[in-house]
């Protein structure tokens, strides 16, 4: 009984912070300022927070009450579609996350090609101008 009452405390300790904190997350991502609103990567942690929000308002109180009695009191139909929305979420999660990724990877990547094309010209332009010194040395003989 202890830990059931560990975890169902600690399940609505998630509930209150996460219903506040991606509350508070989409309220400011959507009424920032254009520039943000503009990058891809801000429609993503929109879209993460509004998947955490719908898991910390559905999914983990009926989580929370089945630790409590530990039982299922909600009937079959909400049984039977509970495993469907809770890892319809996990999952839309994860897709976001993935999202998020490999739009920061695709960033950087641009950034760093960038950064490897200024350096390759670097790169060329003190090799030409240090073979152009030594053969003017060569031949100025």
């Amino acid at each position: 009984m202890g830990a059931a009452v560990i975890a169902s405390g600690f399940s609505i300790l998630v509930i209150i912070v996460g219903i506040i904190g991606n509350s508070l997350t989409i309220v400011a991502l959507v009424k920032g300022s254009p520039n943000l609103q503009s990058h891809a990567t801000t429609k993503f942690v929109i879209n993460l927070a509004v998947t955490d929000l719908l898991f910390c308002s559905l999914n983990l109180p009926l989580t929370t009450v089945r630790y409590m009695t530990r039982s299922w009191p909600f009937g079959t139909f909400l049984c039977h579609w509970y495993p469907f929305f809770f890892y319809g979420n996990v999952a839309t999660s994860l897709m976001s996350i993935t999202c998020i990724t490999v739009n920061r990877f695709v960033l950087r990547y641009k950034q760093l090609s960038k950064l490897c094309n200024q350096l390759q010209l670097y790169l060329l332009d003190l090799y030409s101008s240090h073979s152009t010194s030594i053969m003017q040395r060569y031949t100025a003989n």
